[in-house]
């Protein structure tokens, strides 16, 4: 009888560290940290709402205000063809929020004296070196001129290299091939990329596209290793982010969720990223996550670069990451009242329409419709997963301005 006690003791404790160890940070009652908890209710109102109508899957959302975990809710269905619930553990694609991850993994190397921001690009990869610009010539046809001067790995991170995505129309179709990265191994994405030439001067022009994705191959040159493993090891492992990476297994393919099979606006079928079929381990778009673990990584942003007794990067290097790094020299940020860190958007001033929040927010966002945003003046961090491809921003506007409403003090 005694044994028998012991061991259900044992149970029971092993049981609550399970549980215990699933959550990204201690919990609390969200009133203890100034959030109102039935306000908080008004989300999972509106998500359920839309699942129920067939806009939505299911989402994970998570919130942490003063270092503890206020709300950690999981909604709706991980895979609605099949039956499944939705749960907190759920890993989903991050899409671009994957960039926020490499440029950590580049600072670690600049903070140790590997690498420099203002190196150019060709130091690392010479096939890169002298990419020339396309320029429209007076008849309308597509020259190429010379470039000004090389892109840096400063304008692979602000996004100031001149590489765009091949989602444009005229020459922008020239990137079309290159897809997101995935579909080739590195080197063979470097080959393809030097034949083609930059959409602007570097250095002068916001152009999102794949600059992260060849940061992340200038990562591997310099450490000599593939890009998941010098992540896991910097940043994944320290954190205890066991469930974020570019691997795919059995383990992981159980707990995937997946989108409605067709677009609630357009009524055709969803197109699923199949991480398995990757060739690249593509440092702007191919990581999946789960809420849990990219909580635990905006909470050691929010920290200044270390999550409870772990220093991951410099306070210096996070300054890097989420201040202004255009400074009114790269134009054509598309986002009023914000600029561009170093692989995070930043406010820059309270005029906002579409989002709440104060000078030095900073927020990503993924296509597959992932979301993450930290309100430093507020100590708070919110990760929304979900998987609903293009229907990022509209769930980042529901979730914000809702967990803003609830800030009591």
């Amino acid at each position: 009888m005694y044994l028998s006690r012991v061991l259900a003791g044992i149970s029971f404790v092993l049981l609550a560290c399970s549980a215990l160890a699933s959550e990204p940070l201690p919990s609390i009652a969200p009133e203890a940290v100034g959030l109102s908890a039935e306000k908080l209710q008004k989300i999972g109102d509106e998500l359920r709402a839309d699942i129920e109508r067939g806009r939505l899957p299911g989402a994970v959302v998570a919130i942490a205000r003063r270092g503890k975990l206020a709300y950690f809710e999981a909604f709706g269905f991980r895979d609605k063809t099949a039956g499944a619930p939705m749960t907190t553990e759920a890993i989903f694609p991050l899409g671009s929020m994957s960039k926020a991850i490499t440029a950590v993994g580049a600072l670690k190397l600049v903070e140790e004296g590997r690498l420099s921001l203002d190196d150019p690009v060709g130091k690392y990869l010479p096939a890169l070196a002298n990419m020339p610009v396309a320029a429209k010539s007076a008849d309308g046809s597509i020259d190429k001129v010379p470039a000004v001067r090389q892109m840096t790995i400063r304008d692979l991170m602000r996004h100031s290299s001149g590489i765009p995505y091949g989602v444009a129309a005229g020459v922008y179709q020239l990137y079309q091939p290159l897809g997101f990265g995935a579909s080739f191994p590195s080197d063979e994405f470097i080959a393809r990329l030097a034949e083609l030439p930059l959409m602007q001067q570097p250095g002068t022009t916001w152009e999102y596209g794949l600059s992260v994705e060849v940061l992340g191959v200038v990562i591997e040159k310099i450490t000599q290793r593939a890009l998941g493993d010098y992540l896991a090891e910097s940043v994944f492992n320290p954190l205890g982010m066991d469930s974020t990476g570019f691997a795919w297994n059995a383990a992981k393919a159980e707990r995937q969720a997946k989108p409605l099979p067709t677009n609630p606006d357009s009524g055709r079928p969803q197109a699923a990223l199949d991480p398995a079929k990757f060739r690249m381990e593509c440092g702007g778009a191919c990581m999946t996550s789960s809420a849990r673990d990219y909580l635990r990584f905006a909470e050691m942003l929010l920290r200044k670069g270390q999550l409870e007794n772990v220093r991951v990067l410099s306070p210096e290097m996070v300054q890097l990451l989420t201040s202004d790094q255009h400074r009114d020299v790269v134009k054509g940020f598309p986002q009023e009242g914000y600029t561009y860190g170093l692989g995070v958007a930043v406010r820059k001033g309270p005029v906002d329409p579409r989002f709440k929040g104060s000078p030095g927010r900073f927020f990503w966002n993924g296509l597959t419709g992932a979301s993450f945003w930290v309100e430093p003046r507020e100590d708070l961090a919110v990760v929304v997963m979900t998987y609903a491809p293009g229907l990022f921003a509209e769930y980042h506007r529901k979730v914000n301005a809702l967990v803003l409403d609830a800030v009591m003090n």
